[in-house]
């Protein structure tokens, strides 16, 4: 065996390699063991970068030693996205000699090429030999477990924080009960084993682990001469970056691996004076798009070459500044650009377009072809968004890269880095890794946001919408009073702008909340209720009076729209439609009366869905199923729009998209333990059909509206001062077909 090449820690310890654990992969990619110790070797939070491969002269350590002492390094990150991959049996077992992780660290430096992730995991070591007699079973969910009165193990004494997650979490340990569950006196224990993101129910056993064995280098009792040996492995998606063997104890690591006993998570030395290892990986890419998929197994050197420990570690990267920016104002450029396209088009069509803001923007006349342009329209693209944001904030195991790169688009939800209850926001991005650790999908989402407490989600949001409403209404009797002004000035015979102010400005309210902002209110509000016990009363209690107000008017809004006589006036009487024409006014006379509830219904039932049903993702995604299933067939059975405007056709196309997404979500469910790489393939599905609901169902259809508007503008289709009916095919269709002059004779 070659030499063992190390560079001083100060403080203490060092961190050694071997020269042989590290190898190449045919991807480029590297992976060393640096350290497989039982106790940290340094105070410092920082590890050494690996030199492999080679000999390095006194010289040359020199030299690094001086680089190293001149580089500031990034400290390194707990996370809690990882796994014990050991089978469920082996886990159970109490004799079986094993390794259990309790924390995992990690530090990306992208500073220098090739680029470096370094992963340390601590645990702790349970069993007596590598093999696993049949006994007693029992569930994992606390990793080290004795019961009360044991000798040598600690009772956590750990506290709950306004988000319910005990301040032991900041010092690296997993969740140990349900948020919100206090410390139980039956059990002594140290550490725990989920990871928040599985969200698995956390039972508890009296099953006493042995605690006599060790991990050893090697063994006589082997009867050969191989030692123990780590497999690390490193996949995105389905390619495999690396896969290679490297010795687990080097020859100056604290080996044999002993069981630590006497230790409290409170302890300022947790988790550094658990047994630990580190692995180095060498990547030639950021994989800014994706998640990197970390698997370390731990073979025993004997015959049967036992596991006896593996550790599955899930990072992710930042997306970088040049993709956080496309992903979060390409949306915003098509939001503004579908808005832009539906104003000129009810201005300008050449049916019944018109400067008067009360027509246009009520689509007065509701003819057909005005329709065909105005739809789908703004708010149709907006609520698009916020179903992506929304289902994005499910509570299911979602690939690491997914949850970031939605979280771009959450200002469509009102989701912005702002905080209440305290003057520092969250950071999702540590270490150039995403960091988030909570229990529900949608606090999960406002972290990445920048939302450090999740009692600030509602007020927050509620703030925002506060700030839009009276925006709105300020602008709306800014606009009368300028409008009553000018009439004034210019001795105009006045119009009753009372009769049309009450109805303009409530009819605006209706299309904001009901329209615009119907998710993120019912959504926000009704989770409200879910996190109830770890946010104020006040909250609660204000956001159950706005959910009554809100279904109360919801329901008074159906019946008048239900019971309203004459019929016809519900479109052709200016008043009536300011006021209740945004929640009805696209949509055929006669299926007004059924599809319009239904809508509503529908609508309230999604977005409940998505807030107030957080405690499980299954039933989230049973509901939205639901919900789109119903909506598909209430359009076909309704045919609310009128034939010329396709939109029949759109809103089925629409509902089918989301309905697909929410099924594809299926994979994320964490039961079903679906392999991490079709997770992954699943998501980029999911956000391929977003795009191309955005692009093909929005973009473009809002640039043929552009389009069609200005070739009319230009004449196009002018037929002795009548405009022609028809989109760009009959206009096109029109002058191809148009007569043309006789040709001179020759």
């Amino acid at each position: 065996m070659r030499g063992i090449i190390g560079l001083p820690c100060f403080g203490g310890g060092a961190v050694m390699e071997s020269p042989q654990s590290s190898r190449k992969s045919p991807a480029g990619a590297s992976s060393t063991l640096l350290s497989s110790q039982s106790t940290f070797p340094c105070p410092h939070d920082r590890w050494w970068p690996s030199v492999s491969g080679m000999t390095v002269s006194s010289g040359r350590v020199l030299l690094l030693l001086i680089l190293s002492l001149l580089t500031t390094h990034a400290s390194a990150t707990l996370i809690t996205s990882f796994t014990n991959c050991l089978p469920e049996d082996v886990q159970q077992s109490p004799t079986h000699l094993q390794f259990h992780p309790l924390a995992v660290d990690a530090i990306f430096d992208v500073g220098i090429f090739p680029y470096t992730l370094n992963i340390t995991v601590y645990g702790n070591v349970t069993g007596r030999s590598s093999e696993n007699p049949p006994g007693t079973k029992r569930w994992l969910s606390d990793l080290i477990a004795r019961s009360i009165g044991e000798e040598g193990w600690e009772l956590v004494s750990g506290q709950y924080d306004d988000d319910g997650v005990r301040n032991a979490r900041r010092h690296g340990i997993g969740f140990m009960e349900s948020v919100g569950d206090p410390v139980t006196k039956h059990q002594l224990f140290v550490g725990g084993v989920h990871r928040e993101l599985d969200h698995r129910t956390h039972r508890r056993s009296d099953v006493q682990y042995e605690t006599g064995g060790s991990i050893l280098q090697q063994d006589p009792a082997w009867n050969n001469d191989k030692q123990t040996t780590l497999q690390s492995k490193v996949d995105v998606l389905t390619f495999q970056l690396y896969n290679g063997y490297v010795p687990f104890c080097s020859n100056n690591a604290k080996c044999p691996m002993k069981p630590v006993t006497n230790l409290s998570v409170n302890d300022p030395s947790y988790p550094r004076s658990l047994p630990s290892f580190i692995v180095s990986t060498e990547l030639r890419d950021t994989y800014a798009l994706t998640s990197i998929i970390n698997t370390f197994i731990i073979i025993s050197g004997d015959s049967a070459a036992t596991q006896i420990g593996c550790v599955k570690v899930e990072v992710t990267p930042a997306l970088g500044p040049a993709v956080s920016n496309a992903l979060r104002w390409t949306p915003v450029g098509i939001l503004i650009f579908v808005g832009l396209a539906t104003i000129s088009a009810a201005i300008f069509n050449p049916w019944n377009g018109t400067k008067d803001v009360f027509r246009w923007s009520s689509n007065y006349g509701m003819d057909d072809d005005m329709l065909r342009l105005v739809t789908p329209g703004f708010g149709d693209c907006l609520q698009y968004l916020q179903f992506a944001v929304l289902t994005g904030s499910l509570t299911l195991a979602y690939p690491g890269f997914f949850q970031p790169y939605l979280s771009k688009v959450a200002w469509s939800v009102l989701l912005f880095n702002t905080n209440l209850s305290s003057s520092v926001s969250a950071s999702s991005l540590v270490d150039n890794l995403y960091i988030v650790d909570s229990k529900f999908g949608l606090e999960r989402m406002a972290k990445y946001v920048g939302i450090a407490n999740t009692k600030d989600i509602w007020p927050v949001a509620m703030l925002y919408m506060a700030g839009i409403l009276l925006t709105v209404v300020f602008l709306i009797q800014m606009g009368f009073l300028v409008r009553w002004g000018f009439m004034k000035v210019k001795s105009i015979a006045e119009e009753d702008l009372r009769a049309k102010n009450r109805p303009f400005t409530f009819g605006n309210i209706l299309r904001l909340f009901f329209n615009y902002l119907l998710n993120p209110f019912i959504a926000f509000t009704t989770f409200q209720f879910v996190i109830h016990n770890r946010t104020p009363d006040s909250y609660t209690g204000l956001s159950a009076t706005f959910f009554a107000i809100y279904i109360t008017l919801a329901v008074y809004l159906i019946r008048s729209i239900i019971i309203h006589k004459p019929r016809p006036a519900l479109c052709d009487d200016l008043p009536t439609l300011l006021l209740y024409g945004p929640l009805y006014n696209t949509y055929r006379l006669e299926a007004i009366s059924l599809y319009c509830p239904a809508q509503i219904v529908i609508n309230i039932l999604r977005a409940v869905a998505f807030g107030g049903v957080q405690q499980s993702g299954i039933a989230q995604l049973t509901l939205l199923v639901v919900c789109e299933v119903l909506q598909i067939l209430v359009i076909n059975a309704c045919r609310p729009y009128s034939a010329k405007t396709s939109m029949n056709l759109y809103q089925t196309f629409f509902s089918a998209m989301r309905l697909l997404t929410v099924v594809f979500m299926m994979a994320f469910i964490p039961q079903l333990k679906i392999v991490d790489s079709a997770k992954g393939w699943i998501a980029y599905a999911i956000l391929l059909c977003h795009g191309i609901v955005m692009v093909f169902g929005f973009f473009l259809n809002a640039l043929q509206t552009v389009a069609e508007i200005i070739a009319r503008l230009m004449g196009a289709g002018n037929d002795g001062g009548t405009a022609a009916r028809g989109g760009l095919a009959q206009l096109w269709q029109m002058c191809t077909f148009l007569p043309k002059p006789p040709s001179a004779l020759i």
